[in-house]
């Protein structure tokens, strides 16, 4: 079981949390916001322009968000890493999220499917235990 204290931002305390995104020989640190409300796993996309991903080739799609806003995303596959558990994910990376966030978001494909995750703010913590796929 892995265990991280809440993120102070603002006057509130959010469920972020470090990951480590890899894609062939080249890793980076990112911190991310755990959000059980979002369909997939979202990065900017100056994490794949960093890591080598060719954009251009990757599959284009449009996702929509908060208020009915809608981005321009790639999808492309990765590896995550949670302290020493890894995982694969096909990630959805947008153009300047960065400029509106601080992080990037770990959403029901790809993370929840491999994850049980308890949220405790009253205690200030959020415990992640991989989950065990359904035989």
């Amino acid at each position: 079981m892995l265990r991280f204290n809440y993120t102070k931002y603002g006057l509130s305390s959010r469920p972020i949390i470090p990951i480590v995104i890899s894609y062939r020989n080249k890793s980076i640190e990112e911190s991310v916001l755990i959000d059980s409300g979002a369909d997939t796993c979202i990065l900017d996309a100056g994490v794949a322009t960093f890591l080598g991903i060719d954009h251009f080739s990757a599959p284009k799609q449009i996702i929509g968000g908060l208020g009915n806003a809608q981005y321009q995303s790639f999808t492309h596959p990765v590896k995550m890493a949670i302290g020493s558990h890894s995982f694969r994910v096909n990630a959805n990376f947008i153009y300047g999220i960065s400029k509106k966030h601080e992080y990037g978001i770990l959403g029901q494909k790809g993370f929840f499917e491999n994850f049980i995750v308890s949220f405790n703010l009253r205690n200030n913590e959020i415990k992640i235990n991989p989950s065990k796929k359904k035989k």
